[in-house]
């Protein structure tokens, strides 16, 4: 795993939260609430960076297992918080949000894990016959298509709060968008 496609990667989730907060300020949402979706952010694009790097080793069961395993483990913590304690309505919001988050942090924990595993066992170097590639120069020129993913998601996710913030009637609009 290289060092500095890490540290890009964990920059553009900076930007993502400035952006989440920049939004969220401007339709007034509790501060607490902002942090645990930046958060949530960080968690799930850091996952699916680590998601990358096991397809790019051709690890695709493992990959399966991840792509899972955070929405499993909110699943499971949620439904057993709900069956074992009694909340209100506002308290079952913040608890979903906190096994989210939880879900997300379990699977990008194991995910780490799994490409530090896998880079350990794998060689650095990538023979192709008669030359070989260094594995870390193939990840810095693959980047741009990474930084583009990120980019279309924040893209398909974005279009909602423009309807809501630029249209005089938005939330209906964002509402008949959203069917």
């Amino acid at each position: 795993m290289s060092g500095p496609l890490l540290r890009i990667s964990l920059g553009l989730r900076v930007s993502d939260c400035v952006l989440i907060f920049a939004s969220g300020l401007s339709v007034n949402l509790s501060w607490n609430l902002l942090l645990m979706v930046a958060l949530a952010q960080i968690l799930s694009g850091m996952t699916l960076f680590f998601r990358a790097i096991l397809q790019g080793f051709h690890a695709f069961k493992k990959d399966a297992v991840i792509s899972v395993l955070d929405r499993f483990v909110a699943i499971i913590s949620f439904c057993t918080c709900i069956l074992l304690f009694k909340y209100s309505a506002a308290e079952i919001l913040m608890l979903f949000v906190w096994v989210q988050l939880a879900g997300y942090a379990v699977s990008m924990i194991v995910a780490g894990l799994l490409c530090v595993n896998i880079g350990k066992k794998e060689s650095t170097e990538i023979n192709t016959g008669s030359e070989k590639i260094d594995f870390n120069s193939i990840l810095k020129k693959t980047f741009l298509f990474a930084a583009l993913a990120l980019l279309m998601s924040l893209f398909t996710r974005f279009d909602v709060v423009l309807l809501k913030n630029l249209l005089i009637d938005g939330e209906y609009h964002a509402g008949i968008y959203a069917k």
